[in-house]
């Protein structure tokens, strides 16, 4: 049984005590000019809210700035869906295709999980401070291959794979 470890933030100053969920995820998708396969790891938060995986437009810069290229090269379209609760403010998306979300499992295996595309949250100066506060979210279309397990009086929280999760070989072993 495979399990990825989760660190579990906690929000000391609610009554009761509020428990967020963070990870790390490794997302693969291919570049034109010249065609490659690249990744690139991003801290995720745990929300059972978000139906999308989305990335902030920090992270996404981030990875803009790593491998040099921008909304054009990675041929990023407008995306019918805005992201909505986002400190109560409705943002416009961007769909950015990837082929795959990988994640490190407790005995130190990479797990991949095919996924079409992410969300990537428009870039404005409007809530540019916002999004320097929050992570970007590992929603349902992932969540969706998993059970959350979370042993409060044991610390732990992880996420364990189930049976029907679907697995992909390490997209850049193939193109």
């Amino acid at each position: 049984m495979s399990r990825i470890p989760i660190r579990i933030l906690q929000e000391k100053k609610t009554i009761p005590p509020y428990f967020t969920f963070s990870l790390q995820g490794t997302l693969y998708w291919k570049i034109p000019c010249p065609e490659r396969i690249v990744n690139h790891t991003v801290e995720f938060r745990v929300d059972t809210g978000a139906c999308h995986t989305t990335l902030l437009y920090r992270d996404f810069q981030l990875i803009s700035d790593v491998f040099g290229f921008g909304y054009d090269a990675l041929q990023l379209k407008e995306s019918d869906l805005w992201s909505f609760g986002i400190a109560g403010i409705r943002i416009p998306t961007y769909r950015m295709k990837v082929l795959a979300i990988s994640f490190v499992t407790k005995d130190c295996r990479e797990l991949h999980i095919p996924i079409e595309s992410v969300e990537v949250l428009e870039p404005s100066a409007a809530y540019q401070d916002i999004q320097g506060m929050l992570p970007s979210l590992l929603g349902m279309d992932v969540l969706r291959h998993f059970a959350i397990k979370f042993l409060p009086s044991f610390d732990t929280a992880y996420l364990k794979v189930l049976d029907t999760t679907p697995t992909t070989q390490r997209p850049d072993t193939h193109t």
